[in-house]
């Protein structure tokens, strides 16, 4: 087993060596990934609902389960989406991202401060924390995060 990820300006790659630390198994970007037999755990940035990468390798591998990294908070009806627009078969976990304005292009940075002006108007407590890391940058990746998916491998014995 193996994780193979694809990561935009560096939140899944993160996350990614965290848990290939945790579980002591491989990682790989998905630039770097030749399809084998391995089952992997493929982890993606999320953009506009789509797992970045993923409609790329979901056919040639055996995915053991499937992570998106995104910065949107974590919601049924958003989980759900992700699921459905991927066509994700396999067992589906969502983490928080972030936003490092240093690794986007133009266009995406245009489109996370739209998102956060939206976000502002909507005025929920939960979106404040959010709001702040469109505004400046930063990052929500934490190691405690994978939790739930180090438990879902290893009660599984995948």
């Amino acid at each position: 087993m193996k994780i193979v990820y694809e990561s935009n300006t560096g939140h899944t790659k993160e996350y990614a060596l965290m848990l290939a630390s945790a579980l002591n198994i491989p990682c790989v970007s998905l630039k770097e990934y030749k399809p084998d037999f391995e089952e992997i755990i493929f982890m993606s940035w999320v953009m506009a609902g789509m797992l970045k990468g993923y409609s790329k390798i979901k056919n040639k591998v055996k995915i053991i389960c499937t992570i998106g990294v995104g910065l949107m908070p974590e919601t049924n009806e958003r989980i759900q989406a992700l699921i459905k627009n991927n066509d994700v078969k396999k067992k589906f976990f969502y983490l928080p991202g972030g936003v490092n304005y240093k690794k986007l292009r133009c266009i995406k940075k245009r489109l996370l401060k739209a998102v956060g002006k939206q976000l502002e108007k909507e005025n929920l407590e939960e979106n404040k924390e959010i709001v702040q890391i469109i505004k400046k940058g930063g990052s929500l990746v934490k190691k405690e995060n994978l939790k739930d998916i180090i438990n879902y491998i290893k009660e599984n014995d995948v």
